[in-house]
């Protein structure tokens, strides 16, 4: 199933093909980002990139996506929140101001909660389906 990743602040285009490129460097990853784009409203020269779209599968790619959204969101200089959402609306997110004053066993311990978050967005069916029965605590 994928997953949709949207970035909110600033430049939150630039911050998707950001993500998107260090998520495409994964092994794990290859393949399996997508930028989504809406079409070009009048007056502007190009499409708008208004999230990103991850497929999941076996082999770690949670806890890939997880590593590399933790790792992206701790580089940001400006105050970014990257949402997560499953098919069935549900979602969590990640706050560059709660992750820039971690230590590197609290990142750890975020980035292994966030891809059983993802794993649990990506295991759900469509709206109505969630097997896990909620909406999961926040991330963050």
């Amino acid at each position: 199933m994928d997953i949709s990743i949207d970035v909110t602040g600033q430049n939150a285009a630039d911050g998707l093909r950001s993500l998107q490129a260090l998520l495409a460097g994964e092994d794990e990853l290859h393949g399996r980002t997508r930028l989504v784009q809406s079409a070009a409203p009048p007056g502007t020269l190009g499409p708008l990139t208004e999230s990103l779209a991850v497929a999941l599968g076996p082999g770690g790619v949670s806890a890939a996506v997880a590593a590399c959204v933790v790792t992206w969101v701790r580089q940001r200089s400006s105050d970014v929140v990257v949402r997560v959402r499953g098919g069935h609306g549900r979602s969590v997110e990640v706050s560059a101001k709660r992750v820039r004053g971690l230590d590197s066993s609290q990142l750890h311990d975020l980035a292994r909660r966030l891809a059983g978050e993802l794993t649990e967005l990506g295991a759900a069916g469509p709206a109505g389906e969630d097997p896990a029965g909620g909406g999961g605590p926040d991330a963050t």
